[in-house]
């Protein structure tokens, strides 16, 4: 198991930060994560902050990723759009 730090940033139409949410969290490698970011997959996850890795249902775009950050945006169906972003925790 590895841990990541997740954040969302929440988007209005004019592309401003209007929220922003973080969390450490573990996953089974940070390969396994990145497909399943990449894929669309929604995974729920336990711990101190449990919720969602992705909201199920929206659409990737931008999807971008190296050996420890991963970028992503996706729009859910009212037109607000959320910048995912996740970096490996090297220790």
């Amino acid at each position: 198991m590895v841990r990541i730090i997740e954040t969302n940033l929440s988007l209005n139409c004019d592309d401003k930060i209007i929220d922003h949410q973080s969390r450490v969290t573990e996953v089974e490698s940070w390969s396994s994560y990145v497909v399943e970011i990449g894929s669309g997959e929604s995974v729920s996850r336990g711990g101190s902050m449990p919720g969602f890795s992705l909201p199920r249902g929206v659409n990737i775009d931008h999807f971008d990723y190296d050996e420890h950050h991963l970028t992503c945006d996706f729009q859910y169906l009212d037109g607000m759009k959320i910048k995912h972003l996740a970096y490996l925790i090297k220790e």
